[in-house]
């Protein structure tokens, strides 16, 4: 790469040592991907913000849940029908379940995406779908491993056609 660019300011008659120097810097911190050019500055900003974004969000998680949950019980349950109650908190769990389940389709994509599905199969790892939806949509399209499909059976298991209705769910909730 470094001859073919001095070679280019050579023909270009730009060639004097510092012009040269500079030019290869500014070549070498460029990354070309995708028909944009994007400074290798710019991949480590995105992830620094990352890493900064997630300790601050994981600190206060971790602050600020046992709070949460506690209001949550006394608002649900004081005052309140017990059953209508519990509804409700069962309610907050259902939520906390569909989250976990999108954090673990985004953590564990890469071997996902070795062992329950093949490879021309829809990805894990969208921030905006759970491991049950990404199941769902390879079911559809055959696209599920051996393992894949053992897994969709074990979920089936608890009810029944899970994956299906969690697809129909989404395009149903979304469509509209």
């Amino acid at each position: 790469m470094k001859k073919r660019i001095i070679k280019r300011i050579e023909q270009e008659g730009l060639y004097a040592p510092e012009v040269a120097i500079k030019e290869l810097k500014r070549q070498v911190d460029t990354v070309r991907t995708e028909g944009k050019t994007t400074s290798l500055w710019s991949y480590l900003k995105d992830f620094l913000l990352g890493v900064v974004l997630f300790v601050i969000a994981f600190a206060l998680y971790a602050v600020l849940a046992l709070w949460g949950i506690i209001e949550l019980i006394i608002e649900v349950f004081v005052g309140k029908r017990f059953w209508k109650a519990l509804s409700r908190f069962g309610d907050f769990f259902k939520i906390i379940a569909v989250i976990l389940d999108i954090l673990g389709n985004v953590t564990m994509q890469i071997p996902f995406n070795r062992i329950l599905i093949k490879r021309a199969g829809y990805q894990f790892g969208s921030r905006y779908d759970t491991i049950s939806y990404v199941l769902g949509i390879n079911e559809l399209d055959h696209t599920l491993s051996k393992t894949g499909k053992f897994l969709v059976k074990v979920l089936n298991w608890f009810e029944n056609d899970h994956c299906y209705k969690t697809v129909e769910y989404k395009h149903l909730k979304f469509s509209r």
